[in-house]
């Protein structure tokens, strides 16, 4: 890397890891205080409204904020169109979920959404006010200031969610929380940006962009329905007891993605776009990262499959344990799609959304209808095990073609990660017969504390015997300047 690039990536990851940690550790503890407040039946009800409007983000930003990132020549003909076509889309997105609230009601057989539809409609709204400006900061690579925002409206949300369940509100207090944390992100970007709107609304600055923003639209389209899928199905089928328990599952999955995927993922974008023509630059800056969030999530999720038990129990209440069975097959998963959602920065690094978009699609029916199956044959956990079969599977396929864009084999990718792999898997088996031989009727305190430490120690250890550096690397990162 030159070196005033190397600075500004190695700066924007590590900006973006502060936010990602403490809005993850804020979340994580706001969650369990929430869990410990309400019934999973309140959550689930909750989530069945967003599993449908969380849909109108997609349309809301229509692509084109990605468009400004990776498009060297936007100017202020594209963003202020962009920012005005953004908001008018979502005044029509809000009043066409008001007038669908009975609609998802009915489908649900749960009067409560109705009003509970109508309210969270209108988040898109406010939403569409900051994509624009957070698109421009993220373009020149400026996280610190987004790390604040985040940071501060991530507890101003969670506190006003709290203070609502204190206070009896019940399942609304995940929507008060959720527009506290909207409208203080509002107030912080405007504040920071310099840029302001003007009153330009350009056919032809929408149409420049749109070959780029329309597939990847689509792809985002794909993306939404596979990933709440699973929810939609299970809310129907199964109820909104059943979706609370799901939903907690699912959440605890993310964790790598959201604390460790994503930060990286959020800079190396506009970073892979600056340099989109040197490919096998990109390649070797690709393996390294793939390598690195390996080394960090592969240990963390195989580890909380097999801690799931007292994890649980501790965290969330005896209330959850039903999360328990669940969490042990998604937790995989999540090391899964840790690597796998990295794949999305290449493709459009490349402006090759039209190909993301079309493998997309097979993909997506492939994985939503063993997900269909899956629950139709055992229920929650047989909709967890289609989702981690076909899932992985899905992602073999996706890495073959994100591949080709930078010359990059799919044995290239499977030898990159195998001894990281190696080790978690070697690690999580340690630690599962410990657990079973040793501590199955310990307190869960102790139990959970000690087969953590246990579960680092053996991982380190494994790490210095297989060669694997990625320790030292981050080390060296963290350190420069």
């Amino acid at each position: 890397m030159s070196n005033s690039f190397r600075k500004k990536t190695i700066s924007g990851l590590k900006w973006n890891a502060v936010s990602r940690g403490v809005v993850q550790v804020s979340t994580i503890v706001l969650g369990i205080v929430l869990a410990r407040l309400l019934s999973p039946a309140e959550f689930g009800l909750i989530a069945m409204v967003t599993v449908l409007t969380g849909f109108g983000s997609v349309f809301v930003d229509f692509g084109f904020t990605s468009a400004i990132i990776q498009n060297k020549s936007s100017d202020q003909r594209h963003w202020s169109s962009v920012f005005w076509l953004n908001l008018s889309v979502s005044i029509l997105i809000a009043v066409v979920l008001c007038f669908s609230a009975p609609y998802i009601a009915d489908f649900y057989n749960e009067a409560e959404l109705r009003l509970v539809t109508i309210v969270i409609a209108w988040t898109f709204v406010f939403q569409s006010f900051n994509l624009v400006q957070e698109a421009l900061l993220r373009k020149r690579m400026e996280f610190k200031q987004l790390t604040i925002i985040r940071i501060v409206a991530q507890l101003v949300g969670g506190g006003a969610g709290i203070y609502a369940a204190l206070i009896g509100m019940s399942y609304w207090s995940l929507v008060v929380k959720e527009y506290a944390t909207i409208l203080c992100t509002n107030v912080g970007i405007w504040y920071i940006s310099s840029w302001r709107p003007g009153w330009i609304l350009e056919k032809s600055a929408i149409r420049e962009m749109v070959s780029f923003s329309l597939p990847l639209m689509g792809s985002q389209t794909l993306n939404y329905w596979t990933r709440n899928a699973d929810n939609l199905m299970v809310g129907k089928v199964l109820g909104e007891n059943a979706l609370g328990v799901y939903s907690r599952a699912y959440t605890l999955m993310l964790l790598p993605l959201n604390n460790i995927s994503n930060v990286i993922s959020g800079v190396m974008f506009p970073a892979y776009s600056q340099i989109q023509d040197e490919k096998e630059r990109i390649k070797r800056i690709y393996l390294r990262i793939t390598r690195v969030i390996g080394y960090l999530t592969f240990p963390m999720m195989f580890g909380l499959c097999v801690v799931a038990e007292p994890f649980i129990a501790l965290l969330l209440g005896p209330q959850w344990m039903g999360v328990v069975p669940v969490i042990e097959i998604l937790a995989p998963l999540g090391a899964v799609q840790s690597i796998s959602t990295l794949e999305g920065n290449i493709f459009l690094s490349q402006g090759a959304t039209r190909l993301q978009f079309v493998t997309g699609i097979i993909s997506k029916v492939v994985m939503v209808g063993a997900m269909a199956v899956g629950l139709y044959l055992g229920g929650l956990t047989g909709i967890a095990w289609a989702y981690l079969l076909s899932s992985t599977t899905v992602a073999f396929f996706m890495f073959h073609y994100m591949g080709k864009l930078i010359d990059l084999s799919l044995y290239e990718i499977c030898e990159n990660l195998f001894t990281v792999l190696l080790a978690a898997v070697t690690m999580a088996v340690s630690v599962w017969l410990l657990d079973r031989i040793f501590l199955n009727s310990w307190p869960d305190l102790s139990r959970l504390l000690l087969l953590v430490s246990s579960g680092a120690g053996i991982y380190l250890l494994l790490s210095y015997l297989l060669g694997i550096d990625e320790l030292r690397y981050l080390k060296r990162i963290l350190q420069e300047r």
